[in-house]
């Protein structure tokens, strides 16, 4: 299990020019992958966050917690080395989920199929710790092209991606497809340590 440790308020997380530091927490945060037992064990709390994050935008979302179950036991198969919680005191505000070798048309890329803060975490830095941690576990499996789908109305999560250099690139139904280039990459720098 890989662990990264990100301190808050103590200057290890750089935000962008304009951010409050008055708003962050003066808490540790943790980044971990989980083993096939944690997963387990874990499940039903990654539901329950799953539901809670897609409040309001329920159209992009499954709704019963057993499709939901599935669909992280998928999530998680697909590539266990790409499925990353990230944890204040020992609570998970939020996972994401990235398949390292993904097929897009003919291409080999990075595809990020799920990032879900829990709402009391959100606008503290947590989905920006995790989408950087996320990018660069993809550029360590050598992938040059990151790709993801995110809904059309999701306006919270597109000012994220594109705050790392996410641009969208095509349009299917109530979804966007956007990609992250390794020319285009300008993430936000998070200084850590591992453990």
């Amino acid at each position: 299990m890989t662990k990264v440790t990100a301190s808050l308020g103590k200057g290890l997380l750089h935000l962008p020019k304009g951010r409050r530091r008055g708003r962050i927490p003066r808490t540790a945060m943790e980044i971990k992958n989980l083993s096939r037992e944690e997963f387990k064990k874990l499940r039903e709390e990654l539901v329950r966050i799953y539901l809670e994050g897609y409040k309001g935008l329920e159209q992009y979302s499954y709704r019963a917690p057993w499709m939901v179950k599935r669909y992280l036991n998928w999530l998680y198969k697909g590539d266990p080395a790409g499925f990353f919680v990230v944890e204040e005191e020992g609570k998970i505000a939020g996972f994401v989920s990235a398949h390292s070798r993904w097929f897009w048309g003919m291409e080999l890329v990075g595809e990020i199929h799920e990032l879900v803060i829990a709402p009391a975490y959100r606008r503290r830095g947590f989905g920006t710790a995790l989408l950087r941690h996320t990018i660069e576990f993809l550029r360590s499996k050598g992938r040059k092209r990151i790709g993801l789908w995110v809904g059309k109305e999701n306006e919270q999560a597109k000012k994220l991606y594109r705050k790392f250099g996410f641009r969208p690139t095509d349009v299917f139904d109530v979804w966007e497809r956007w990609v992250l280039d390794e020319a285009d990459y300008h993430g936000l720098k998070i200084n850590r340590k591992e453990i």
